[in-house]
């Protein structure tokens, strides 16, 4: 009996905080984007990598429950792109500069593979959108503050041959925008690894 109510009154292991590390390498992404006058094309590519810290809480031993608190990715390189036109023109040119987003998830719980699934929310400390349409001035608008709505995707804590603990999700996220000078709309969707080591 004495076992019994020991089991029951248990508390669960206490959270602990971990950062990560997200190195560049290990975090490749690509963007895509359309608009109501077609789908942007990028300079020179849609290929981009992300790097910085994010923080979770993690208990159990192994693993049993977590939530990522915040983070703080910056975008190795600005994104340049262009909606074509006929014959070769640009309808708009498009830049999104100085990018920074946080990721954040409620709390989720770990199998004993360390797998989790759990909704992902975006969002973007700093940045700037601007849209240059054909034949007129550019127009900026800021991004801070913006952020999709919160998105499934897979994830994994473990434990490598180190002792590091590894975070690990392939994301996908997609963000609306609408250019406050041009009036003009994209949907902008991210795609990408989100990799990091680190502990207590």
């Amino acid at each position: 009996i004495g076992l019994g109510l020991l089991c029951l009154f248990a508390l669960p292991a206490t959270a602990q905080n971990h950062t990560f590390d997200h190195i560049a390498s290990e975090n490749t992404w690509v963007w895509s984007a359309t608009t109501p006058l077609g789908s942007l094309v990028g300079v020179p590519d849609h290929n981009f990598e992300v790097e910085g810290p994010t923080s979770a809480n993690l208990s159990g031993t192994p693993f049993t429950n977590g939530e990522v608190l915040n983070g703080n990715l910056t975008m190795t390189t600005d994104l340049a792109g262009y909606i074509p036109g006929p014959f070769g023109i640009h309808l708009a040119d498009i830049t999104v500069t100085d990018l920074t987003f946080s990721v954040s998830t409620p709390a989720f719980t770990v199998d004993s593979a360390g797998d989790f699934n759990t909704d992902w929310t975006v969002t973007v400390i700093s940045g700037t959108l601007t849209v240059t349409p054909l034949g007129s001035s550019a127009s900026a608008t800021d991004l801070t503050g913006t952020s999709g709505p919160p998105t499934p995707n897979p994830g994994s804590v473990t434990v490598d041959s180190t002792g590091q603990v590894v975070l690990h999700s392939d994301q996908s996220a997609t963000f609306s925008f609408v250019d406050a000078g041009t009036g003009i709309s994209a949907d902008f969707t991210i795609t990408g690894t989100l990799h990091g080591t680190g502990g207590p």
